[in-house]
């Protein structure tokens, strides 16, 4: 098991899957990640683009998303521009393909 911290949401990584859930502390962080989670949830991303990890499971209200687990980048590795910040930490590699993996709050 590993997390990470971000600034809106803590993500759990346990085997193959990504958990992220709201961070608690500040109250306006805890709602954009909220806000973040449900927008991951509510749109199929990797039908409309496929540059987007897909969401597995999503609880209501944007409580808890889970994701498929990705690689993180090498420094070689060159990637897209999508709807997610332009770092490194925002995108990984799912089946050898690089994905992003934290859109939700940028796409709003």
């Amino acid at each position: 098991m590993k997390i990470k911290l971000g600034t809106t949401r803590i993500v759990i990584l346990i085997c193959g899957l990504a958990f992220k859930i709201p961070r608690i502390g500040r109250y306006d962080n805890f709602l954009r990640g909220l806000l973040g989670n449900w927008t991951e949830a509510r749109y199929n991303w990797p039908v409309v683009n496929p540059i987007y990890c897909p969401v597995l499971f999503s609880l209501p209200l944007g409580l808890l998303v889970v994701m498929p687990r990705c690689e993180a980048l090498k420094s070689n590795d060159i990637f897209e521009i999508c709807d997610g910040e332009y770092k490194r930490d925002s995108y990984g590699k799912l089946n050898d393909r690089i994905v992003c993996i934290d859109y939700g709050e940028a796409s709003l």
